[in-house]
């Protein structure tokens, strides 16, 4: 048992049972947002509170922080998506118009 490993006393103490819960949900918060448990561990049930409420501002901050940047990426996307289209379309425009090349490429300098 994992908990014997980490702490006899409590594992066999049957009156700290919200100590075992606590000391479960960090390890299970620990593991999963793979913060490991490193040289200093918390020592009691506020500690492990704190690093628990720690470890998830952690992991949402990450996920904001690569939200930000995935939406800054898309945003340019369709920037260049809807500059290309413009082009696109004045090309289109230019040949069934039949302009000269002068003012055709007056026109794409123009949009430039």
């Amino acid at each position: 048992n994992w908990l014997v490993r980490y702490d006899p006393q409590l594992a066999n103490d049957p009156g700290l049972a919200s100590s075992k819960y606590i000391v479960s949900l960090y390890f299970t918060i620990v593991t999963l947002s793979t913060v490991g448990f490193g040289d200093i561990v918390p020592a009691n049930d506020f500690e492990r509170i704190y690093a628990v409420l720690l470890s998830l501002m952690g992991a949402l901050l990450f996920a904001f922080c690569i939200g930000s940047i995935s939406d800054l990426a898309s945003q340019g996307n369709k920037t260049e998506m809807a500059l290309d289209e413009c082009h696109r379309g004045l090309a289109d425009f230019l040949r069934h118009k039949n302009l000269p090349p002068k003012i055709q490429q007056a026109a794409r300098q123009q949009m430039l």
